[in-house]
């Protein structure tokens, strides 16, 4: 889960670094960043060997968020197995983000709306 046994620790250097044919080539890449609360795709601009360094220290919380969504996965799968008469599966998806807006809000309030997310239900 987080490259810490010898199965996988060095798999970002066998895959990523050891291909790297000149790290001080400048390039661009986007990277989403959080600003005053909302997510915004932002470019970037550096060496390549500043892009690995950025990308090796996201490696831990990435690992993390894909072990807990294979973990959730196996969950919904088993309960979707278990269920009979007496339990049963919903899944809701929402296409959108649910916006938080009042009733009578002025026009410039429309675009500083705030959203949240209404992620896949289990009951």
């Amino acid at each position: 889960m987080s490259s810490d046994c010898s199965h996988c620790e060095k798999n970002f250097e066998l895959h990523i670094e050891n291909n790297i044919i000149d790290k001080n080539v400048q390039i661009k890449w986007c990277q989403w960043s959080n600003i005053n609360g909302r997510a915004t795709k932002e470019e970037q601009q550096g060496s390549v060997e500043q892009c690995t360094r950025l990308l090796l220290s996201k490696i831990e919380a990435f690992l993390l968020h894909v072990y807990i969504k294979r973990e959730q996965s196996k969950l919904f799968e088993e309960s979707k197995s278990a269920a009979d008469d007496k339990k049963i599966v919903v899944q809701v998806d929402y296409s959108e983000n649910f916006s938080l807006e009042e009733q009578d809000e002025v026009q410039s309030a429309h675009w500083a709306t705030k959203s949240i997310a209404i992620f896949t239900a289990y009951a």
